[in-house]
């Protein structure tokens, strides 16, 4: 089957002054800002921003990977057709040395590469290595905070074309709005995970944080450890989405047409389910289920499997 949500494969290059060709696509035009330092309370933080942009080079697709540590990958629609990548590089101490320091302990490595229409871009913010050791840093104590250095990073996209986007990062948000694709993956250990826009496939993985989608998607893989799971999620073709949280509440809303049918799974320990799918309805405590009737005959099948642990889960057609 085709893709009629347009989100995955190739899409229409991007227009503005920006947007470029694939003949005239060069290096990146990379800047940095001068280290400042400031005081805040009883610490002193070390910051610079470095910027990259460059035209699209008139690719029908693209793939962007950012990874990044004690910070926030965000992905945003806008520009003038180009990409603009902003890094926010921190580095923090009890003395304006050891900020400075921690903020040398990073590197900020950036690569842009075109081929068959399609631009690859990546970003990566990790401490950098001496004699394949990470840069020593002074040892915490017990008035520090458990990290010392990160960064975030934030890119620009044109809305079109397609683009497969992926983000990673340890104490921050992944974030994207506005974009559309083959897929998104975000990726984070203390924060949340949001996607506003349209992709083929979603994955979106936090411990501590919560997870909200608002799209039209064939896939969704949807994991959370103590966070809370929302959304409104439309299909564009027979999918599937898993929603599992261990502590937290899942409360999502189906778009539903004549098309489209859902066979929706729902469990919790300690919590009530409460689901209405096109008029059929199920409420109480562990397990329900409920389907959209007719639901083998509709052209687009959607399966919904939700779970957790320490919560309530509210699903239902809109």
């Amino acid at each position: 089957l085709g893709d009629p949500t347009g989100t995955s494969g190739s899409d229409d290059a991007p227009t503005g002054p920006g947007a470029g060709t694939a003949a005239g696509h060069g290096a990146a035009d990379r800047s940095e800002t001068p280290v400042a330092v400031t005081r805040e309370d009883s610490r002193y933080y070390a910051r610079m921003n470095i910027t990259v942009e460059n035209d699209f080079g008139g690719a029908s697709s693209s793939q962007v990977r950012m990874t990044t540590m004690n910070g926030a990958a965000q992905f945003y629609a806008g520009g003038n057709g180009g990409y603009v990548l902003l890094a926010q590089l921190y580095g923090t101490g009890e003395t304006e040395q050891e900020a400075r320091d921690a903020l040398d302990a990073l590197a900020f490595d950036a690569s842009d590469s075109l081929a068959g229409g399609k631009l690859s871009l990546e970003f990566t913010v990790r401490e950098e290595l001496v004699d394949d050791s990470p840069v020593p840093l002074p040892p915490l104590t017990a008035s520090t905070q458990s990290f010392q250095n990160g960064g975030s990073l934030r890119i620009t996209l044109p809305a079109s074309p397609a683009h497969d986007l992926g983000g990673q990062t340890t104490n921050g948000a992944v974030r994207s709005s506005g974009l559309h694709g083959s897929a998104f993956s975000g990726d984070t250990t203390n924060g949340g995970v949001s996607v506003d826009g349209d992709f083929e496939g979603v994955t979106a993985s936090t411990t501590n944080g919560g997870i909200d989608l608002d799209g039209t998607y064939n896939t969704v893989e949807a994991t959370t450890s103590n966070g809370g799971i929302s959304g409104r999620l439309a299909w564009g073709r027979s999918g599937h989405a898993n929603l599992q949280t261990s502590n937290g509440d899942i409360d999502v809303g189906l778009v539903s047409d004549d098309d489209t049918g859902f066979d929706v799974s729902a469990r919790t320990t300690n919590g009530r389910v409460t689901l209405d799918i096109d008029g059929d309805s199920a409420s109480g405590n562990g397990a329900q289920s409920a389907r959209s009737p007719g639901y083998d005959g509709k052209d687009v099948q959607v399966q919904i499997d939700a779970e957790t642990t320490n919560g309530r889960i509210t699903i239902q057609t809109v």
